[in-house]
């Protein structure tokens, strides 16, 4: 009994190595070319064609037609497709035309190129999105609305602002943009390029300290208009901009995020505020400048030259 146990043990391990020995092998993957170059852009008929001619070399249509799926017409179709792009050159040998695969780095070529169209396309449509929205509003009936984030963020509503090209805008200003002193320059060159389409800004500021000298030097030849108002009554978080239908938020204390909202009622409802504001500040802001204006030297003083007050000139009878 036990020999016959060490028997059907020694044919059981035979049988497991000639299994290891027999066992099937995988067959190697094949690489097919056209997966990636139709995930890259290629359409998939053009990525069959451009392969079967890259691994068979040239090629007249009538032997490309076995070896694909494509009708006649079909094929001579993507041929011609395939040429218009460069991928594939055409030659004429003893009256009979051949195909033949071009150096692959074309693809790369036609790809890099199709990006840049491709970035370019979206600019343009960055210029003319605002327009185009507000028409698409028009029958919508309802907002639109934008947000964006960072210097980038504010940059794109400066944009917006620009192409609108408005007459006017009107501008409460945030307490806490001086915290970000990576946009003066960014702000200065906006309101350059306001001064030179002539848009006018009505401003309400709060009162800080360089208020004082943009105001009596800086505010008439940049078309400004302002109301200040003191800091403890007029610190807002966020600086908001009106023009036409649009009114842009952007939070200065925290993360900066500009909000971009297009909307007849909306814009009219935060004018009315501005107006309000704007109205009841005016005696107060008078209070303020007329200080400033007293203080201020006049330019044309009746003194003489050591600031004695010469006498007044006589009227002849």
């Amino acid at each position: 009994m036990s020999d016959k146990l060490d028997n059907i043990f020694e044919y059981e391990i035979i049988v497991t190595d000639m299994k290891k020995v027999f066992r099937p092998q995988k067959e190697p993957k094949v690489l097919h070319y056209r997966d990636i170059l139709a995930q890259a852009g290629l359409e998939e008929k053009e990525a069959i064609v451009y392969e079967t001619l890259l691994k068979n070399g040239q090629m007249a249509a009538g032997e490309l037609l076995p070896k694909t799926i494509f009708k006649r017409g079909d094929l001579y179709n993507i041929l011609y497709a395939l040429k218009s792009k460069g991928f594939i050159s055409e030659k004429e040998i003893r009256g009979r035309k051949r195909f033949e695969a071009s150096d692959p780095g074309k693809i790369k070529d036609y790809l890099e190129e199709q990006k840049r169209k491709t970035e370019n396309s979206r600019r343009l449509l960055d210029k003319i999105l605002p327009q185009m929205m507000s028409d698409y509003n028009l029958f919508v009936a309802k907002p639109s609305v934008r947000c964006y984030e960072g210097k980038a963020g504010l940059a794109r509503l400066y944009d917006e602002l620009n192409a609108s090209r408005p007459k006017e805008i009107l501008l409460l200003r945030s307490v806490f943009d001086d915290q970000w002193p990576e946009i003066d320059r960014l702000v200065n060159r906006q309101i350059k390029k306001q001064i030179q389409l002539k848009i006018k800004t009505k401003a309400l500021t709060p009162l800080v300290a360089e208020t004082k000298k943009t105001y009596l030097n800086l505010d008439r030849q940049r078309l400004v208009e302002r109301r200040i108002l003191k800091k403890e009554i007029f610190s807002l978080p966020a600086q908001v901009l009106i023009w036409d239908e649009t009114v842009a938020i952007t939070s200065f204390r925290g993360k900066m995020i500009t909000s971009i909202i297009e909307d007849a009622n909306i814009a009219l409802t935060f004018r009315i505020i501005f107006a309000y504001i704007w109205q009841a500040s005016t005696k107060g802001h008078q209070a303020i400048v007329s200080r400033w204006q007293a203080a201020r030297p006049e330019k044309h003083s009746n003194s003489g030259k050591f600031g004695r007050k010469l006498p007044a000139k006589k009227v002849l009878d």
